[in-house]
């Protein structure tokens, strides 16, 4: 399985957040993920996104004003 980090965390479009992520995750076919987004609204509406595409937030680290995700595609 292929694993890919994104550090958007210096990004203030959320919408450009939640669209890349999206992309990135059907280009590769469901890899493992490692997020790095602004705290706030983009990191709530990422989470969302992610688990709305099968996947579990295995881990949640809050930083300054940033949040690390690590998130697996769930069993089917």
């Amino acid at each position: 399985m292929e694993s890919v980090e994104l550090k958007l965390r210096l990004i203030d479009n959320g919408e450009f957040v939640v669209s890349y992520t999206k992309k990135i995750v059907e280009m590769l076919g469901e890899p493992e993920l490692s997020l790095e987004v602004k705290a706030g609204q983009i990191s709530e509406d990422v989470s969302r996104l992610i688990e709305s595409l099968g996947y579990h937030i295995a881990a949640k680290k809050a930083m300054d004003d940033w949040i690390q995700l690590k998130a697996v595609k769930l069993s089917k």
